[in-house]
């Protein structure tokens, strides 16, 4: 089963760009996955949460969507969520998902697939799946 983590900013833009993660990852990935929620972006979301405002709002909407997610269970300490994200995903042989252009860079660099949106509400493989 491929491990997909999912990072914050994907959580925090699904649902204005209308994908649903599921059939949208399925369309583009021919095997069996499930979507994993580090410790780190779950976090993230519970700090973002306690803004005031847009981001804020965004954010408890994020944390909704977490629900359909699996617990990644990790012990280690990351000097942030990009990391934890990309060596928890090196370490199982998994996939990244998100929106960000630099971690998609970074995670492509080090042999890591992505799934990431390349059109308003379109997604794309980038890199290969072992």
């Amino acid at each position: 089963m491929l491990k997909i983590f999912v990072d914050t900013n994907v959580l925090l833009h699904a649902r204005e760009l209308r994908i649903v993660l599921e059939d949208s990852i399925g369309q583009i990935i021919d095997q069996d996955f499930e979507l994993f929620l580090h410790p780190t972006v779950q976090n993230e979301l519970i700090q973002a949460a306690g803004i005031a405002g847009k981001m804020g709002r965004r954010a408890k909407l994020a944390l909704e969507l977490t629900s359909q997610l699996l617990m990644y269970r990790d012990s280690q300490v990351y000097d942030g969520t990009d990391i934890a994200i990309l060596e928890s995903a090196l370490r199982e042989s998994g996939v990244v998902l998100t929106f960000d252009k630099k971690l998609r860079h970074r995670c492509v660099a080090r042999g890591i697939a992505v799934v990431s949106n390349y059109k308003q509400s379109r997604l794309k493989l980038y890199g290969f799946l072992d």
